[in-house]
């Protein structure tokens, strides 16, 4: 289907890298695809589990090899991990990937800043003021310019 996914290549960023292309791809799923197994642990999960993440995982190598098809029949799934992993591994609720669910509750004055009450600590991404990736970068953009001045910050990004 047209369901979104994030590519990207680490193994491209390490000049003195030795091992194979790594290639990390990540997709998105809905907690309920996993509630069968919520009570469980990881590594305790059952062969119906290895199933349900091997088939995502042929899907998300398959929508991978579409938006790229250099890479058709050229890569080796190596490792999948679900909201289960995520939940187990971070204790993020329902296995979140970025922190802290976001919802009308969470705006005015009971959103979270970057200035604290501690003096010169400042807080930045998914969990403070907008969430997702867009955010993490606005609430850095917001971070920085308690750190160096807005107008400082503002017309350095206006000259890149």
């Amino acid at each position: 289907d047209d369901r979104a996914i994030f590519v990207t290549f680490p193994s491209d960023r390490e000049a003195t890298w030795q091992g194979p292309r790594v290639v990390l791809a990540l997709g998105m799923m809905a907690w309920d695809d996993v509630t069968p197994w919520q009570h469980s642990k990881t590594g305790k999960r059952g062969p119906d589990y290895e199933a349900f993440k091997a088939r995502h995982g042929k899907d998300l190598q398959h929508l991978v090899e579409t938006a790229l098809p250099d890479y058709a029949g050229k890569l080796k799934e190596i490792e999948v991990s679900t909201p289960l992993s995520n939940r187990d591994y971070t204790a993020a609720a329902e296995g979140g990937m970025y922190g802290m669910r976001h919802g009308m509750e969470r705006w005015g004055k009971y959103a979270l800043q970057s200035p604290t009450r501690i003096d010169n600590l400042l807080m930045t991404g998914q969990s403070i003021l907008m969430p997702g990736v867009v955010g993490v970068t606005i609430g850095a953009f917001v971070t920085c310019s308690y750190l160096l001045g807005f107008e400082h910050i503002f017309d350095r990004v206006a000259r890149a």
